[in-house]
């Protein structure tokens, strides 16, 4: 997708959801890779953020048609759907999402509700370890499954790999790091602070152009399994979680 095809996408996006949603519709932010000013748009999926001043059904059911025509007809990710107040709400049950949003995100339409959002640091860290944990437990899961069938675990763990980076970013900075721009630099990164190979990252995100498994595609995915265990391990030790509760339950 060319950038002047990806602008004039997301101005259609705008001009029907102002004519769909009319006076309810308070903001359009597009999110993510494809909002930063370097971002290589073609290969970047176009996230959206709307905010509604009423999300009732009849609201929802008004804009629907616009959705339909952005996630069937132009294969983009369906919008964010909130209310502004809703919004504010969130920010800290949605703590690595909104602190993504705020690092890379555009105004298409209204005022800008996304800068302004109080993420709460303390339930940040909670959020990055249960998802850190969370994915350790799909990854045993998946290979109970797939560890005689190379290709499934090959594909399988080379999806993982977008979640894991945006966890090691956060990780990153739960641990009052600064976050590095290439996945390059990020593994090292990690690998160095959390004393992991960086090849235990490296060579799973490899797997997505592999034609075909690797035969130490076991040793593969446990040195990634283990590195992700040390880095939660490392995230639990540095910041313990009986220091960050919520100040009504101290």
């Amino acid at each position: 997708m060319k950038s002047e095809t990806s602008d004039q996408l997301l101005n259609d996006f705008v001009n029907r959801m102002i004519h769909s949603a009319g006076q309810n519709l308070e903001s359009v932010i597009l999110f993510g890779s494809a909002a930063r000013p370097a971002s290589k748009e073609h290969a970047a999926d176009l996230n959206l953020l709307v905010t509604l001043k009423s999300s009732a059904p009849g609201d929802l059911k008004a804009i629907a048609p616009v959705v339909a025509w952005w996630t069937s007809d132009e294969k983009q990710p369906a919008p964010q759907v909130f209310t502004a107040g809703e919004l504010a709400k969130s920010a800290d049950v949605f703590a690595i999402e909104f602190s993504d949003m705020q690092s890379s995100h555009k105004i298409l339409f209204g005022p800008d509700v996304v800068s302004g959002l109080k993420i709460p640091m303390n339930l940040h860290r909670v959020q990055v370890e249960h998802e850190l944990r969370t994915t350790i437990l799909k990854l045993r899961q998946l290979y109970l499954h797939n560890s005689r069938n190379a290709k499934s675990l090959a594909a399988s763990l080379a999806k993982s790999m977008s979640s894991v980076k945006t966890l090691l970013r956060h990780s990153l900075i739960t641990m009052e790091e600064s976050v590095p721009a290439t996945d390059a630099e990020l593994f090292n990164h990690a690998a160095k602070l959390f004393s992991v190979s960086p090849g235990a990252f490296g060579k799973v995100l490899n797997l997505k152009n592999a034609a075909t498994p690797p035969v130490d595609l076991d040793s593969i995915f446990g040195d990634y399994l283990s590195a992700l265990e040390t880095v939660t391990h490392a995230l639990d030790e540095f910041l313990p979680k009986r220091e960050w509760q919520r100040s009504a339950h101290k």
